[in-house]
C-alpha cells in the first residue's frame, strides 16, 4: 500500500464509525429514556483490492446506545460497540440533540455528534460535526432527513506501508458534507428502523430501539 491509499480506506471505514443519533425522545411525553441496539455493515470491498489483498471481507459493526431525554429539549446519548461479536474494532462516541421546533407531527433539531474507532492495531478514527433534521411523523412512521458536516481524522501504522519508506504513522484529515435519511416504525415502546448516510459514500444500518 502507498499513502496514495490512504483516502480510499477513509472513504470505506469513516461512515461505518460514525456515531448516530436513534430516532428521538423529543416531543415524547410518555417516554423518557431509550436503549438502541444497532447493527452496521462496512463495505470493503475497493479496500480489499489494496496492496497485496485479494480477499474481501466486511466488517460489521454492533453497537448499544443508551439515550435520555432532558429538561429544555435536550436529549444526550452514549454508545459503544460490543466487543464480543468483533475484538478488532474498538468504538465509542456520543450525540446531543436540541429541539429548535417540536410539533406533533414532527419537527427540526440541532444535531452534534463525536466517536471514535480504532480497527485492530491498524487505524484510528475520530470523527465530529453536526447536522440540522427534519422530522415527520405519521401515524405509526416516523422520517428524519438531516443535512450538515463532518470533520474526520484518521491515523494510519506505518506498518501498513509495507516497503513505502515511511518510518512514521501517517494522518490524514478531512471535512466531508454529511446527509442522512431515516426512516423508523413505532411498535408500542419498540421501534425498528433503518438509516442511510451519505458521508462521501453511501453507509447503512438497522436498529432496534426500546423505550421506557
Amino acid at each position: 500500500m502507498t499513502v496514495d491509499d490512504i483516502p480510499i480506506i477513509v472513504r470505506s471505514f469513516n461512515s461505518g464509525f460514525l456515531a448516530r443519533a436513534p430516532i428521538g425522545l423529543l416531543g415524547q411525553d410518555k417516554y423518557q429514556t431509550e436503549i438502541t441496539f444497532r447493527h452496521s455493515y462496512i463495505n470493503t470491498s475497493t479496500v480489499s483490492k489494496l496492496g497485496t489483498g485479494s480477499q474481501d471481507h466486511p466488517v460489521q459493526v454492533q453497537e448499544v446506545l443508551f439515550s435520555r431525554q432532558l429538561p429544555f429539549d435536550v436529549e444526550l446519548g452514549v454508545q459503544s460497540n460490543l466487543t464480543m461479536f468483533d475484538r478488532n474494532i474498538s468504538t465509542y462516541g456520543g450525540y446531543a440533540r436540541w429541539g429548535l421546533w417540536n410539533l406533533p407531527w414532527g419537527g427540526v433539531s440541532l444535531l452534534g455528534l463525536s466517536s471514535s474507532a480504532r480497527y485492530k492495531s491498524l487505524m484510528s478514527a475520530n470523527l465530529y460535526g453536526g447536522s440540522l433534521l427534519f422530522d415527520l411523523k405519521l401515524w405509526q412512521l416516523s422520517v428524519s432527513l438531516g443535512t450538515g458536516l463532518m470533520r474526520t481524522t484518521n491515523s494510519f501504522e506505518a506498518s501498513l506501508f509495507g516497503t513505502s519508506g515511511f518510518a512514521e504513522n501517517q494522518t490524514y484529515a478531512k471535512s466531508f458534507a454529511h446527509q442522512s435519511v431515516k426512516v423508523a416504525y413505532f411498535m408500542n415502546q419498540f421501534v425498528l428502523s433503518i438509516q442511510a448516510d451519505w458521508l462521501d459514500r453511501f453507509f447503512g444500518s438497522a436498529e432496534l430501539s426500546y423505550l421506557f
